[in-house]
């Protein structure tokens, strides 16, 4: 056959050069990568691996390195298999708070403090303020909230050191308060500021009134 007519043959055919699959080798198939976006709501979470592994150790999909020094089997599963909420389980630290809290409306009252911890002692309590917060009214009781920059509330702090007392007075507290972190202004003639915690309206604003008399909802 003449060069020129095989060169027109091998441009037609177009895949003449190439080699020919072998039907005896199976096709190399990609793995499929799950996706975040078909993980359930709150995926990212607590320990819903190990609580998994440990009901069902067969099934946990460990595996370990060869070299490696870790002392547990690494797990190997997909997220997507997690349950609703497994990562906020632990996101937020839900330990009592110990520290110093600011105090104001009845727990200003060491008899009333000392009822809601639990001791029969007098308790040292320090006057102070916090800065950027005003007052409402739940009902008959005040409630702290997010105020202006420039708003004060004066009231009370005490140091709250055992978790016993800590849990007590979350206990002592509405579902309708969270405590929440905050800056102590003293005002007994150390002028220092620390980190601690007061206890702010956690419910629906809608269910609270302006203090009467107070603009800012501030406390003097």
């Amino acid at each position: 056959m003449p060069e020129e007519a095989k060169n027109s043959s091998s441009s037609e055919s177009g895949k003449s050069d190439l080699p020919k699959p072998n039907p005896a080798s199976p096709t190399r198939e990609l793995p499929i990568r799950p996706r975040v976006c078909y993980a359930p709501i709150g995926w990212y979470s607590g320990n819903w691996l190990a609580q998994s592994t440990e009901a069902n150790p067969s099934s946990s999909g460990t595996t370990r390195p060869e070299h490696s020094t870790h002392p547990d089997p690494l797990p190997i599963r997909s997220v997507c298999d997690a349950p609703t909420g497994w990562y906020s389980v632990d996101w937020q630290d839900t330990r009592p708070k110990t520290g110093w809290y600011f105090f104001y409306g009845t727990l200003t009252n060491e008899s009333n403090l000392a009822t809601a911890i639990g001791v029969a002692r007098p308790l040292a309590l320090r006057r102070a303020k916090v800065v950027g917060y005003k007052l409402m009214l739940y009902g008959a009781h005040p409630a702290l909230t997010d105020g202006p920059t420039t708003a004060e509330v004066r009231g009370m702090a005490f140091h709250v050191s055992l978790p016993s007392h800590a849990r007590r007075l979350r206990g002592y507290a509405t579902e309708s308060f969270a405590a929440e972190a905050c800056r102590i202004h003293f005002e007994d003639g150390e002028k220092e500021v620390v980190d601690g915690f007061t206890f702010m309206w956690d419910g629906k604003s809608s269910d609270l009134r302006p203090v009467p008399g107070k603009s800012d909802g501030g406390s003097s």
